[in-house]
């Protein structure tokens, strides 16, 4: 355990708020998330003159998808 002015390393990271901060983040992603799936869905159901889908755009979001995925992991 690592020692630092007398705290231990757990009660610095409960000091910092970085467990909830996290925490947060994590829900942020899920959200940003819901947002990516809903993109994809419409580009799969919608005509393309409404949407305006292009490989690029789809591939876009999909990295992002994976990324979103990926950080909240």
């Amino acid at each position: 355990m690592v020692r630092v002015e007398g705290y231990t390393a757990e009660h610095l990271l409960t000091i910092t708020g970085f467990i909830h901060r996290t925490e947060a983040a994590n829900w942020l992603n899920v959200a940003a998330m819901v947002a990516t799936m809903f993109c994809l869905l419409s580009f799969l159901i919608l005509p393309v003159k409404w949407t305006h889908r292009h490989y690029l755009s789809i591939c876009l979001a999909f990295g992002v998808g994976f990324m979103e995925v990926s950080s909240t992991i």
